[in-house]
């Protein structure tokens, strides 16, 4: 089987239409890692979107990250920096009630198997901790290994990465577009990076071109193989220029 793991849509719809449509007939089940709201011009588009998948796509799982968690009024405003609470005062006329009822039945952690975990931040705090590979990462995967979990994959960073545990020792890789890497490790943790709002965090030079062409703008996701057990690095390519202008007439914060 392969799944289609997305995390941190935020409402851009040209982002997830790209993704959907690279990958069309290569997956058999989805995942969305959380935040599918905040930041971007078209919550409830994205939402119904994705929604619509559960009708053909099995398994469809869909997490709460921390933006619906605000959007829902669960975390205070104050945790939220002032571009996100903007975002969200602005996004929650766009989102109807029906939809808001909807993400409240949605939850930041979900057990895939007695393997393999689903979280929007990390296993331990799974709404709000960013993993980034310091010693949060290394207290994740030791709990992750001591509870008999091989895998764990998570969003809420924004950037595609694996932090694993083999034999005592910890490590990270940063995956290259279209690179296909076993999970052969004892534990590892997979952020398949942003469909919405990609990030680079000590990226190379190559990405960061990459995220300043707003006419060719990448949105990251993955494949997961189970049957391969590997996960392949992918990212759609779409003009962000639409998108950016929805942005500052919807809601007036910060651009792609």
């Amino acid at each position: 089987m392969k799944i289609l793991v997305t995390a941190d849509i935020h409402a851009n719809l040209e982002a997830l239409t790209a993704v959907l449509e690279a990958v069309k007939g290569q997956y058999d089940g989805f995942i969305s890692l959380g935040d599918m709201v905040g930041y971007g011009p078209d919550p409830e588009a994205c939402i119904q979107r994705v929604k619509e998948l559960k009708k053909h796509t099995r398994p469809c799982i869909l997490l709460a990250g921390n933006h619906e968690a605000g959007l829902l009024k669960r975390l205070p405003s104050s945790w939220f920096g002032e571009n996100a609470r903007r975002s969200l005062k602005n996004t929650a006329p766009l989102i109807s009630w029906k939809t808001r009822f909807f993400l409240a039945g949605l939850h930041p952690l979900y057990f895939l198997s007695e393997k393999t975990l689903l979280v929007h931040g990390s296993p331990l705090e799974p709404a709000t901790e960013y993993l980034r590979g310091g010693s949060e990462t290394t207290i994740s995967l030791q709990y992750l290994y001591a509870e008999g979990f091989k895998l764990c994959f998570c969003g809420h960073t924004h950037q595609a990465a694996i932090y694993y545990a083999d034999q005592g020792e910890y490590g990270a890789l940063y995956p290259k577009q279209e690179q296909t890497i076993p999970l052969d490790k004892d534990c590892c943790i997979i952020n398949p990076g942003s469909v919405g709002f990609p990030r680079v965090f000590g990226g190379t030079a190559d990405r960061e071109t990459e995220l300043a062409d707003k006419t060719h703008f990448p949105a990251y996701f993955l494949l997961w193989d189970t049957k391969a057990h590997t996960v392949t690095f992918k990212a759609a390519h779409y003009d962000a220029r639409p998108t950016n202008e929805k942005i500052r007439q919807r809601l007036g914060t910060a651009l792609l």
